[in-house]
């Protein structure tokens, strides 16, 4: 654009990004990484956004992979986890690979968490209420 710099941008209506209060809210897939834990345990973090909500946060929703260490009570709560969001998601996880989630919305109900010292307010995934 000729003649403009970023300067030509007016910033007065801009809005710090904030929490939004626990509702059911659709939220979209911005991200999503699989690296493994300080104990070399597989987990899955999606980078979540409220696209209808301009001015909240993103936050994060981490899902731990079933471990060797796990007890049978335990690596079934993983796997449910795990099925509830892709279900959620409608996403077939056994025929594509996960980057493939990005940019998938589905309706949740959103808490908003007490405000921590070193994030402050964060929003995370209650429950996953799937597609309507």
């Amino acid at each position: 654009m000729e003649g403009q710099t970023f300067l030509d941008i007016n910033l007065e209506d801009a809005v710090e990004p904030k929490t939004v209060p626990e509702d059911e809210y659709l939220v979209k897939v911005n991200n999503v990484r699989m690296d493994e834990d300080k104990n070399n345990n597989p987990y899955v973090l999606l980078s979540l956004e409220i696209p209808d909500v301009p001015e909240s946060k993103g936050f994060t929703h981490f899902i731990g992979f079933p471990h060797a260490e796990d007890n049978a009570k335990q690596k079934n709560q993983r796997k449910w986890n795990m099925k509830v969001m892709f279900d959620a998601f409608k996403f077939d996880y056994r025929n594509q690979p996960l980057e493939n989630i990005i940019g998938a919305e589905t309706w949740a109900l959103v808490g908003e968490g007490d405000d921590d010292p070193e994030y402050g307010k964060q929003n995370y995934i209650r429950r996953w209420l799937g597609q309507r």
